[in-house]
């Protein structure tokens, strides 16, 4: 699928283009990176197809965040990193992670000039980072949810409680 660019991303094509052909070593470093640092949460077969597609939403900046496809896979991404209890902190490093990918690659090739890179690499990073705090603003949510379904167990427990009490000291009397 060819690569879509905004107005920006068109004035850093060499960037991109740097990118694209680097696609299959940064999302395989990104990978190996990441399940060596977080074993216990993360597996390659599930962290390669992941790469991929956010690949592909970082560079086709020309869709808005909501639009892309990708977006929609936010909240499944979200409660499967609930479901194995992965800390928003490791998520975060997964970001950090991907940057530090982009930058090893951007700056291991003569290509583009300060200018130019610099303005690829705001547009990108902002990209990652508009993912990134939809991201926690959903998991925080969800975390939030659970944690009002958890008050209202406890405090559901507690009466339930209070009532058997009352029922065995009524019974006592007796």
């Amino acid at each position: 699928m060819p690569m879509r660019y905004s107005e920006t991303a068109k004035e850093s094509a060499v960037v991109f283009g740097t990118l694209a052909r680097n696609r299959d070593a940064i999302v395989l470093r990104w990978a190996e990176l990441l399940t060596s640092q977080f074993a216990d949460f993360y597996k390659m077969d599930d962290v390669i197809p992941f790469g991929n597609q956010f690949f592909d939403y970082m560079l086709e900046t020309d869709k808005p965040l909501e639009e892309h496809a990708f977006f929609s896979s936010v909240p499944s991404y979200c409660n499967r990193m609930l479901d194995r209890g992965v800390p928003s902190s490791v998520i975060l490093r997964t970001h950090q992670i991907w940057k530090d990918c982009l930058l090893a690659v951007l700056g291991a090739e003569d290509g583009p000039g300060p200018a130019e890179l610099v303005t690829a690499i705001r547009t990108i990073f902002a990209r990652i980072d508009a993912f990134e705090n939809y991201v926690f603003a959903y998991y925080i949510d969800h975390l939030r949810r659970q944690l009002q379904d958890r008050e209202g167990t406890i405090s559901s427990l507690h009466e339930d409680r209070i009532s058997l009490i009352g029922k065995l000291a009524a019974s006592m009397v007796f």
